[in-house]
């Protein structure tokens, strides 16, 4: 079993475009579990691929980001 997703994987997976999940990186919402220091490749988890499934039904139901990411700051979502 993989343990690491590229960022078009996980785009894939959760029906999101790569950029949306860079989006989410910079803002802080859902960071990748890990990036390579020298290319600043995103690798994602499946606990992140979960996270931005979360993320994905929180804005279907219209929820902003900045709601959604005050969301993410209680334990639960914490790795």
């Amino acid at each position: 079993m993989k343990n690491y997703f590229s960022i078009s994987e996980a785009a894939k997976a959760v029906g999101m475009t790569s950029e949306t999940l860079r989006h989410y990186d910079r803002i802080g919402l859902v960071k990748p579990s890990l990036k390579d220091e020298w290319t600043n490749y995103r690798y994602y988890t499946r606990e992140d691929i979960v996270r931005l499934n979360t993320v994905g039904a929180l804005r279907r139901m219209d929820l902003p980001l900045k709601k959604i990411k005050k969301c993410s700051n209680m334990t639960i979502w914490k790795r």
